[in-house]
């Protein structure tokens, strides 16, 4: 099957009986490999419209196990040299050598040995009888949110397992997950892009504290895109009131900044007129504005950007010391279409200021012709402007006997001392979240998500 930016975007459109550990793989896990990071990668949270119908996809990443320190201080960045071409992604690559279809057989789900890990349940079962979200108390971060479309409205999983019934799906409304599940977003009015495109005519975000009842209100004049720092501090919104996908002649010329650590959140707006042909592209745990170029073509090259000053230097990371040919051309391929690169290759943050980079791969011949599909990710050291490691997943493989031409896949959920908690899925829905050691290649169930009620991806 040819993938087509439908098929991406409906792909990536996110307490029961407790289970013994298998303290001998986990030891092993730990023994192989040493975590420097205990918090959750940020994962995309989106709402976009295909074929004339809003599809939810959420995923965000899921709340750490242990509280986040600070790597250091945002720091005073220098002028902001001119950018060249990268050499990450280029025409002077070699020809890609592209690869067959794997042929490997499904992960059987109900085959692998469970784990219990704190806060994530061992199974989500849609609950049709969930009660509204109370506004009069914390209920805990969320794990999820999810579109029940037979009854018409959103869900919520909080980490202790429990559901919630939030807006109907007629009003118009969207529910999002910050990156660490601490808020629940919505945007009134229009739908929330992050991925695009989106229409609509919303006045204001209304952020909800799940962990508490506090509601802040942040207006914004038209559609907004939205980037959460990996522990929940920093929001960076902007207005994309741009062409699909947007071209390097109308970047954002503005962002707006919240951080909600102080007891009164006061947006600040970020001049970006000083960085003509860039756009925002993530947000670190110290305030730094990450910009990517527009256009998708360069993906090695950010600028890191103070919030205090809008002083900033630019960093060029080449890609192919970690990737091969037809990975690059394939994440080129994807982020052509994107634009901004927001969807195909978003960069996702970690506490530690370093960020993740989706790989993917055209299986059986070139992008159009044959079936890209994600697979491994980079570590990116922005600070050093190198690759800092490569995870390599479960190798992505079509699903048996399924003439619609599925995939099961593969992406990271959150960075765990254990391990990496990976979302396992399909085309067409979410199917668990799973414990893996990228060492050995041993996977966990941690949460069956299969009782989920959408059809689709949530």
């Amino acid at each position: 099957m040819t993938a087509t930016l439908k098929d991406l975007l409906t792909e990536y459109a996110e307490q029961a009986r407790p289970y013994e550990v298998r303290e001998q793989a986990l030891r092993r896990g730990r023994r192989r490999r040493r975590m420097r990071m205990a918090a959750p990668a940020v994962v995309a949270v989106l709402t976009i419209l295909v074929a004339g119908a809003t599809v939810v996809t959420l995923g965000p990443s899921l709340a750490p196990q242990a509280p986040t320190q600070p790597v250091g201080p945002s720091r005073s960045l220098g002028p902001s040299p001119s950018v060249g071409p990268s050499p990450s992604v280029g025409p002077s690559r070699p020809e890609p050598d592209w690869p067959p279809v794997p042929s490997l057989p499904s992960v059987v789900i109900d085959d692998l040995a469970r784990v219990s890990l704190p806060g994530y349940p061992a199974a989500i079962v849609t609950d049709p009888d969930a009660p509204p979200l109370p506004t009069d108390r914390s209920v805990g971060r969320g794990r999820l949110v999810y579109t029940n479309a037979a009854a018409g409205w959103y869900g919520l999983v909080t980490e202790s397992g429990a559901q919630y019934r939030l807006s109907s799906l007629s009003d118009s409304r969207s529910e999002v997950l910050s990156a660490g599940g601490r808020w629940l977003v919505s945007y009134v009015g229009a739908e929330l892009a992050r991925g695009g495109p989106a229409s609509g005519d919303g006045k204001h975000i209304q952020l909800r504290d799940l962990t508490g009842t506090a509601v802040i209100t942040v207006p914004v004049a038209g559609i907004p895109w939205l980037w959460w720092s990996a522990d929940d501090r920093w929001l960076l919104t902007t207005v994309m009131a741009v062409p699909s996908p947007p071209d390097p002649s109308h970047p954002p010329e503005s962002a707006t900044l919240v951080d909600l650590s102080k007891p009164v959140p006061v947006p600040q707006e970020i001049d970006l007129s000083r960085w003509p042909g860039f756009a925002p592209a993530a947000v670190r745990h110290d305030g730094t504005i990450v910009l990517r170029p527009v256009g998708g073509d360069r993906l090695g090259d950010v600028a890191l950007v103070d919030p205090a000053t809008g002083d900033g230097r630019t960093v060029s990371i080449d890609l192919a010391a970690a990737a091969t040919p037809d990975e690059l051309a394939a994440v080129a391929y994807w982020a052509g279409m994107d634009g901004l690169a927001r969807q195909a290759s978003p960069l996702d943050p970690l506490p530690d200021g370093s960020m993740l980079l989706r790989l993917w791969r055209s299986f059986g011949g070139p992008p159009g012709v044959g079936t890209v599909q994600p697979t491994d990710v980079l570590v990116l050291d922005l600070d050093a402007g190198v690759v800092r490691e490569r995870w390599r997943l479960p190798t992505p493989r079509p699903l048996p006997d399924n003439p619609r031409g599925d995939w099961e896949t593969w992406g990271v959920a959150a960075v765990l001392p254990d391990g990496l908690l990976l979302t396992h899925s399909s085309t067409q829905r979410r199917w668990a979240w799973e414990l893996y050691d990228p060492d050995t290649g041993d996977l966990f169930l941690v949460t069956d998500l299969r009782g989920l009620a959408s059809a689709k991806q949530d």
